[in-house]
């Protein structure tokens, strides 16, 4: 082989060679000129052993997300069903009398002249009530025991009447004591399961 041949290879080897290494350059200013985003030639080693294992990772704590959030809502959703069941049962054995449970707080309730406010459940079950307006006696079959007044720490028997404001618990259901609404509406705050029944 001539001298002449050798060198035009070699030329020709050294412009590949620089060709390889210029041409990613050229590319990533092409596109940093035309749209004013650098072109990232990302390998194939990069793709599979960062970016897929990344969005599957992302993609397990989604799903675990999902699953968490679907456990919530079937754990509210049993708590519903189990107090709506008990709701009904509390019905059921009234015969028809219209039973109120107030589990998280107070409610305001309205009690027309002559009805009462009684404790509804088992016999350990109390019932809290605030009298806001109108005027109430306690009702007692007791002659020594009442309903307790806890904002004075006292105990507030048969037939008399219950301060205004007063923080008062009937402390035991299915004995017969309540709160009785004379001749006026009386409005009371109420927490606990309870009914309403007129003074025969």
């Amino acid at each position: 082989m001539s001298e002449q041949k050798k060198g035009k290879r070699a030329v020709i080897v050294i412009l590949a060679v620089l060709l390889g290494l210029s041409l990613p350059a050229a590319l990533y200013g092409v596109a940093a000129a035309t749209t004013g985003t650098p072109l990232v030639l990302i390998s194939e080693d990069y793709i599979t052993n960062y970016l897929l294992p990344l969005i599957n990772q992302e993609n397990s704590e989604q799903d675990a997300d999902i699953e968490s959030l679907n456990n919530r809502y079937n754990t509210l959703l049993a708590k519903y069903e189990a107090l709506n069941e008990s709701y009904n049962k509390l019905l059921q054995e009234g015969g028809g009398t219209t039973a109120t449970v107030t589990a998280s707080g107070f409610i305001s309730v309205k009690l027309q002249a002559g009805e009462k406010l009684v404790p509804y459940g088992e016999n350990q079950v109390c019932l809290e009530v605030i009298v806001e307006r109108g005027n109430a006696v306690v009702y007692s079959p007791l002659e020594t025991q009442g309903i307790l007044d806890t904002s004075t720490g006292s105990q507030i028997l048969n037939g008399t009447e219950i301060p205004l404001n007063h923080y008062v618990i009937i402390p035991h259901a299915n004995d017969g004591r309540a709160i009785q609404a004379l001749d006026t509406d009386v409005w009371v705050l109420v927490r606990g399961g309870y009914t309403i029944e007129t003074v025969e």
